[in-house]
């Protein structure tokens, strides 16, 4: 629909018909509030300032999109839906890809999916209208002055047309003809109408957040005056601030800008150091609108990429995006030619600046409670911990309850896990040190570095920083291949800082930080001087510095801000609210999506309470009726004539203001203000089980929250149940252990046993039967490892000498095995990642005389077959085909009744981790010697704890079996290769 038909459309029916409902925003939260406002018999018109919907899940050609071409969400499809709504196959690109790309959609394929959901339920709706290209500029309560009562909210937008004028160009007889061009010209156009009721429903993720000490031009951006007619007057003068820092002599974007490597290209003169008296070529932040930004590669004035100097991209935060951003540039450096990440020859470093260490969990963590063994990340974190319901955890800095969080993730990821972690990074930080000390010895050291005698250090490792008191609130962070790519070194870290912007020298400043003492909403204003410098110089910075919401562009500040405490630099809960989705002083008006963390399921609960609240203020007969028209023979009929309900609803709200409060003013901070996400849930749904008992003529399609005969669907889902009327009918399956799910929160037995079916199907198919999966966890587990190993060569009872030693007697060979990830156009596929094994040992001669023995393999996943493949590798260069390994559990059978390592599949070590052993065999006829390979590993959480290998070797003249076990080296001596 065009900007002026959505327009003409959304503002068609300006005379009130008492249940239309302005939604602002047509992202998840607006779609899936407006198909629960229909269903409460209301009208919605969506407003949305984009061309399409989809808000940050937009589509791909969407000017100023948040989203980059290879984000996957880090939670599963089973997380990322409606509960009404399942994931289909019609929204996945192939069938046959991999559990990675099958679980974990892509932006597009989220598009997709809120595409389908407003196809099926809004789009042919006849009560649903859309307004694309409507910039909404006001809300504010309409008062009708007769009665001086609220009549619902008066709403301002805007519209842009363009208009196309031929003009006409006369030469000269002599010359050329003349010639008619086109000259557009864009209109904008006002509208207002007044709503019964209005839903905010523009999001938490509005506008990019950027440190106090940052100016940027960035016409969005409304934070510090800046012609926001809606914002408090401000305050009495004060002393007049220093002059704003010189533009930045590196390229500067947002978390939110980014769309992939090849925006951060420039030419070699650009690269420079910036001092007092030189000229940078100042760099602006990134225009988004040119979201394809190849066409300044072609600038004949630019040189060739090729001879740019790449050095150091700086990533300040830990945020989500922040570690996958530094992931995706690490991998397009490796294979783009023509961005500053130009080949593995001249690769990009990147420099990660973050306050503090979060728990990096990956998108697929073990599952003790499934026979296949690992499972999406949120299928093991969000199950249920009791039979029923669940009573929300309101703040999140309980010590005793952050320590159990610590406990849980330690077993989850393993305690070798960490402890790799641990030595990487502890290793680099030895290296810092040591180039830092070089510099201060020729005068140019980099002070940062002196700022702190012990950084913050990952967590779970013993390694002290901020993780040293455990009872702190836990942060976690879900991304792939991070620590990989620390392990090689292109991802450098300097921890325990915040960015706050740069000097004139163009260094970076960074200020300490102190998780016991701030919290995300002071730090932002904190006018600490104790700042220090970065001296080592970068050529682009990328900050993933978080977001604001941007409800005071367009909410009136002294009728509705003043009374929801606004906040407007607040980052972590900038509005004071009942359960996140009203306040009694603001009778029809709801928020939906003011919420941060896994938000499908809380999204489309409180999209219910927003619907059902609007639903009882519009459709419930007003109470002076109620009271002339009054029968008491009646208890369901809505009378409230003694108003005991009302007062309870009013101590209720004013309980829950007081939570919001407490949840606000935490100190320390918690990551989320909610991070609950069960017992959350379960709060909402007891709200709406109390509203729907309630209101039962009035709200009839929140059946599936209290019991209601109508509904044919909710027999013996709850058999644990023993009065129904007195406890909501959803969730279903509420067992210990289930996975909470959305689609569990909706009365649709058939329905939620079908996803539930679908998700073991696929976990079945995905994560223990597709090889390429297994051998993916298996490659994982072994990257930046060092083992230390002992090897046995023992010939077969009775047969001839196959080894060179005399009969019956055995051999050893002892010494270090290293796994380290590479990457060089030597091999047969250009940009290939494997993995070189590197085995120096010693054998002991039966002369006595020690021989070295030294032995390199390349291990290669095979993503046609799956496989593990093994290659020779002679004289430094990759050879032929060794073997390929097929990992699958370890389980005993007549071939081989004793396993490789003793140790039952999928059960817990002492600290609580779980344990689980995986197997694969192979074969390769060398000349006329036919070697049997049987390999076993075994793992703790994530990490391999011990690997074995066996080869049993017959020939004309070789009979013996070699089998060697490696264990875990030192973590002090494990990074020495790196």
């Amino acid at each position: 629909m065009s900007a002026a038909a959505a327009a003409a459309a959304a503002a068609a029916g300006s005379s009130s018909s008492g249940r239309d409902i302005c939604v602002i925003g047509a992202g998840a939260a607006g779609l899936v509030t407006a198909r629960h406002l229909l269903r409460c018999g209301l009208r919605p018109t969506i407003l949305e300032a984009a061309p399409d919907l989809g808000g940050l899940w937009s589509s791909p050609n969407r000017p100023n999109k948040k989203t980059w071409k290879s984000l996957r969400t880090n939670l599963s499809r089973y997380t990322c839906c409606f509960s009404e709504h399942p994931w289909s196959n019609n929204h996945m690109d192939n069938l046959e890809q991999d559990a990675r790309s099958f679980f974990f959609p892509t932006a597009w394929q989220m598009h997709q999916y809120l595409s389908s959901y407003a196809q099926q339920f809004l789009y042919s709706h006849e009560d649903c209208t859309f307004g694309f290209g409507c910039q909404v500029t006001k809300v504010r309560p309409h008062t009708n002055n007769n009665k001086n009562k609220d009549q619902g909210y008066s709403v301002e937008w805007t519209t842009t047309t363009t208009t196309s004028t031929p003009t006409t160009t006369t030469t000269k007889a002599d010359e050329s003809p003349s010639t008619t061009q086109t000259q557009s010209e864009q209109i904008q156009h006002h509208h207002q109408r007044i709503f019964d009721g209005v839903v905010v429903a523009s999001g938490f993720f509005a506008q990019a957040a950027w440190p106090s000490g940052v100016v940027v031009d960035d016409p969005t951006n409304t934070r510090g005056g800046g012609g926001n007619s809606n914002t408090p007057p401000p305050p009495p003068p004060a002393p007049p601030p220093p002059p704003p820092p010189p533009p930045p002599p590196f390229f500067l974007l947002h978390s939110s800008q980014y769309q992939s490597a090849d925006q951060l290209w420039f030419p070699p003169q650009t690269f420079v150091k910036a001092t007092a008296t030189a000229t940078a070529t100042a760099t602006p932040v990134l225009d988004n609108n040119d979201n394809n930004n190849n066409n300044r590669h072609n600038d004949q004035d630019n040189p060739d990429p090729k001879n740019a100097t790449p050095e150091t991209v700086a990533i300040c935060g830990s945020s989500f995006s922040a570690f996958e951003i530094a992931v995706d540039l690490c991998k397009s450096s490796s294979a783009s030619s023509s961005s500053l990440l130009q080949t593995y020859d001249a690769p990009c470093r990147v420099l990660h600046i973050l306050p503090q260490w979060p728990w990096i969990l990956p998108r697929f963590v073990p599952d003790a409670t499934r026979r296949h063994g690992w499972s999406p990340i949120d299928l093991v974190l969000y199950q249920r911990p009791h039979d029923g319901f669940k009573l929300e955890q309101v703040l999140g800095n309980d010590p005793d309850a952050n320590a159990q969080k610590r406990d849980f993730l330690s077993q989850l990821l393993g305690r070798p896990q960490l402890e790799k972690q641990q030595g990487i990074f502890q290793h680099q930080q030895q290296q810092q040190q040591q180039q830092d000390q070089q510099q201060q010895e020729h005068g140019d050291g980099d002070s940062s570095s002196n700022q702190k005698d012990h950084r913050p250090s990952p967590p779970g490792g013993g390694g002290g920083g901020n993780e040293d008191d455990t009872t702190l609130p836990v942060f976690c962070s879900i991304t792939d291949e991070y620590w990989d790519w620390v392990s090689r070194g292109r991802i450098q870290i300097e921890s325990g800082y915040y960015w706050k912007g740069w000097n004139e020298e163009g260094q970076l400043l960074l200020e300490p930080f102190e998780p016991a003492q701030t919290t995300k909403s002071t730090h932002e204003n904190n006018t600490s001087t104790t700042t220090t410098t970065l001296t080592r110089p970068v050529n682009a910075v990328i900050a993933a510095t978080g977001y604001h919401t941007t409800v005071d562009a367009f909410l009136d500040h002294d009728t509705i801000l003043s009374k929801l405490q606004f906040q407007p630099h607040n980052q972590f809960m900038p509005l004071v609210l009942c359960h996140d989705v009203y306040h009694p002083e603001l009778p029809r008006l709801a928020l939906v999506g003011m919420y941060r963390g896994p938000y499908f399921g809380v999204l489309e609960l409180q999209a219910r309470l927003a619907a059902a609240q609007l639903a009882i203020q519009l459709l419930l007969p007003p109470k002076q009726k109620n009271k002339e028209n009054d029968d008491d023979s009646n208890p369901n009929d809505g009378d409230n004539d003694d108003d005991d309900d009302d007062d309870d609803d009013d101590d209720n709200d004013a309980k829950e203001l007081q939570t919001a409060q407490l949840i606000r003013d935490q100190v320390p901070q918690p990551q989320f203000p909610r991070g609950d996400l069960i017992g959350r849930m379960d709060a909402l749904t007891t709200k709406l089980y109390q509203l729907g008992r309630r209101y039962q003529h009035v709200l009839p399609n929140l059946h599936g929250f209290f019991n209601n005969d109508d509904d044919n669907n909710n027999n013996n889902h709850n058999d644990h149940n023993t009065d129904k009327d007195n406890e909501p009918l959803v969730p279903l399956f509420r067992t210990k252990g289930t996975v909470v799910l959305p689609a569990l929160y909706q009365p649709n037995v058939t329905l939620a046993q079908s996803v539930l079916d679908d998700l073991e199907r696929n976990l079945e198919q995905k994560c223990r039967n597709d090889p390429r999966f297994i051998t993916s966890m298996v490659w994982t587990a072994l990257v930046g490892t060092v083992w230390n190993f002992e090897r046995s060569l023992t010939p077969v009872v009775g047969s001839r000498d196959g080894t060179g030693l005399p009969m019956g007697s055995s051999q050893s060979v002892s010494g270090t095995i290293r796994f380290s990830l590479q990457q060089d156009n030597h091999t047969v596929n250009p940009n290939e990642v494997y993995l070189l094994y590197r085995e120096d040992g010693v054998m002991s001669l039966p002369s006595g005389k020690p021989m070295s023995v030294f032995r390199e393999y390349h291990y290669v996943q095979n993503t046609q077959s799956g496989a593990l493949d093994l290659y020779f590798v002679e004289q430094g260069k990759r050879a032929h085909l060794f073997l390929s390994l097929v990992f699958e559990p370890q389980v005993p059978s007549p071939e081989s009744p004793t396993p490789l390592l003793h140790q039952n599949n999928n059960h817990h070590n002492t600290n609580g981790s779980m344990v689980q052993v995986w197997t694969a065999r192979s074969n390769h006829l060398c000349v006329k010697d036919m070697y049997n390979a049987h390999f076993a590993m075994e793992f703790n959480g994530l990490a391999a704890q011990r690997l074995a290998m066996e080869y049993t070797v017959q020939g004309p003249a070789k009979d013996y079996i070699s089998k060697t076990i490696l264990t875990p080296a030192s973590s002090s001596s494990s990074f020495s290769h790196i």
